[in-house]
């Protein structure tokens, strides 16, 4: 019951936030969601033996997401070199090798990326000029594309869930994850489909049948193996969950982990149309 009431209450949440909220509160919120993600990451890192330096990392998280807002892109290449260089030179100071030198480093710099830069791209919004505005032409549009995203991965994630419960038997990945099924991955895949067939039809008509179930199988994908990399993360360094701070559903990179190999996807999907078509053409 527990399980449940939390992941109703974080769905409510989420819907309020990306439906209504302004940017700035957006910013916050995501702010709040990888600075934990991130923690816990770094977290994982030491189980391991490493050294990540946590500060520093969390500080260059909330200024990808910040730089998102306010940030020319010559000062964000500017300020990732910077980063780089601090955490490298920081790193010296553990005189315990080589190894754990660049294994800290690695962690720390890693870390930022894979949580705050992957999330950052939700503030990422489309201008007039840009790729993204030939699907996403509206700000409604925009934030119906970032529902869809949200439903995507929930619906993926519980058809999974109870199609693998109810009829699982071939093992996915048992090395990594044993608890996950084929079948699963297949309940997960026709749940991710349906909701784009519904999403088509009433939120994002700039999206043909075929482009949006394409892109639902691919995000849906892009989650699995998402989740199947933070699984390996955790089988790693010895722990099932990696927190306890959400009742019943484990730790903040438990709940994001499908999502934030779903965001790129979703982020540079039009990208990537808008090349193929210029491909086509050019042939």
């Amino acid at each position: 019951m527990m399980r449940v009431l939390s992941g109703v209450a974080l769905i409510l949440v989420a819907v309020m936030i990306v439906g209504w909220a302004p940017r700035w509160v957006i910013f916050i919120a995501l702010g709040v969601l990888s600075t934990g993600a991130l923690t816990e990451f770094y977290r994982l890192s030491e189980k391991c033996g490493l050294r990540p330096l946590r500060t520093v990392g969390c500080l260059y998280g909330l200024w990808l997401l910040g730089e998102q807002l306010i940030v020319p892109q010559r000062i964000s290449v500017a300020a990732f070199t910077v980063f780089v260089l601090l955490v490298l030179s920081l790193s010296l100071i553990d005189s315990s090798g080589f190894g754990r030198v660049v294994g800290s480093s690695g962690a720390t710099i890693l870390g930022s990326l894979y949580t705050a830069g992957f999330l950052s791209l939700l503030l990422a919004w489309p201008d007039s000029k840009s790729d993204q505005a030939l699907l996403y032409p509206s700000p409604f549009q925009t934030r119906a594309a970032i529902f869809f995203l949200l439903v995507n991965v929930w619906a993926s994630d519980t058809g999974a869930f109870f199609v693998g419960r109810a009829i699982g038997r071939n093992k996915l990945s048992p090395r990594i994850s044993p608890g996950k099924t084929v079948e699963g991955l297949l309940g997960g895949m026709v749940a991710s489909l349906l909701a784009a067939i519904v999403f088509q039809r009433y939120w994002m008509r700039s999206f043909s049948v075929v482009g949006i179930l394409v892109l639902a199988a691919v995000l849906n994908l892009a989650g699995v193996v998402g989740d199947l990399v933070e699984s390996a993360m955790k089988r790693g360094a010895g722990v099932k969950d990696s927190s306890s701070i959400i009742p019943g559903h484990g730790g903040i990179l438990d709940r994001i982990d499908s999502l934030l190999f779903a965001i790129p996807v979703m982020y540079y999907y039009p990208s990537l149309v808008a090349f193929l078509k210029r491909i086509f053409k050019i042939l």
